[in-house]
């Protein structure tokens, strides 16, 4: 029986569900019912975390109709976030 040379190769792939894949695929899977109990309970449990009025949304959706440089239609500067007191009410995915 001789001895000789020999070299193996082995692959292996495999995949990992990390924590934050899954909390994705969770809210993926939730009806609107259960997204918006899911977010109330995560509001309430993280003090960071604030809901956006249904007013400031509608704001916040007219300064996106802007122009992009924050001019009106009449040279005025529109309502910037730059002339707003600083209370964006924002809730990001990163929070959750």
């Amino acid at each position: 029986m001789a001895l000789a040379p020999r070299l193996d190769l082995r692959q292996k792939q495999s995949l990992v569900m990390t924590p934050q894949m899954q909390q994705a695929v969770k809210l993926l899977t939730l009806s609107n019912i259960e997204m918006q109990e899911f977010l109330r309970e995560e509001i309430e449990k993280n003090p960071l975390l604030e809901q956006e009025n249904e007013g400031a949304s509608q704001q916040s959706e007219s300064r996106d109709d802007a122009p992009a440089d924050g001019s009106s239609s009449d040279g005025s500067l529109a309502d910037s976030p730059s002339a707003d007191n600083g209370e964006d009410n924002i809730i990001t995915a990163d929070a959750l």
